[in-house]
């Protein structure tokens, strides 16, 4: 009995975890325009403040990253080609990451000529990818909570998708409330394959 009961705190974990970013992202939908936007050029500083070590910082990065990705794809149970053409898919990712960092941000980002940047492009750029990696855990807490519920395969797939493209869809509604803020298709569907990566 003692056991059945011990059994059941890693799922209520998961799921409370799940709550938890639920909120995190409900909280920084919140946030008016003016903010979000300080928040977002915040960011754009500390990499003005990094971009003389940019060499030691991506290597960094990338160590950390592509372990993540490996031990990530370890765990996935699919052909050999299917694994190289995902590895494959990841470096050019990476590739095309630093080509835009080297070509387009770095030659901007410093602390004299900050403000000479485009800022639309970097602020964008950074808001987008900060939809995508946001949705990518929550996509990876909802899966790992459904399999603590014994769901698993391509139920838990379906049903972590839903989970997550759903409130998607309500934090755009959400935001579609909040000062200056706007709802946008574009950001459901970058949400959405945030959270399809990291399901899968």
């Amino acid at each position: 009995m003692k056991r059945t009961t011990h059994s059941k705190y890693p799922g209520i974990f998961a799921w409370l975890t799940v709550l938890v970013w639920m909120a995190i992202i409900f909280w920084f939908s919140s946030q008016p325009a003016s903010e979000s936007a300080q928040l977002s050029f915040g960011a754009m500083e500390v990499g003005s403040q990094v971009v003389n070590h940019w060499r030691i910082v991506g290597a960094i990065l990338f160590v950390l990253f592509f372990n993540v990705f490996l031990i990530w794809l370890k765990q996935r149970t699919m052909p050999l080609w299917g694994k190289i053409v995902i590895s494959v898919l990841f470096l050019l990712f990476c590739g095309l990451t630093v080509f835009f960092l080297l070509t387009i941000v770095r030659p901007r980002l410093g602390i004299n000529n900050l403000r000479e940047m485009n800022y639309y492009v970097l602020h964008n750029f950074i808001r987008k990818n900060a939809h995508f990696f946001i949705y990518l855990l929550f996509g990876v807490l909802v899966k790992n909570s459904l399999s603590t519920s014994n769901i698993k395969g391509i139920k838990a797939i379906l049903i972590a998708l839903l989970i997550c493209a759903t409130y998607a869809a309500s934090d755009e509604f959400h935001q579609s409330f909040v000062p200056g803020r706007t709802s946008l298709i574009s950001d459901i569907f970058i949400d959405s394959s945030g959270s399809f990566v990291g399901i899968l």
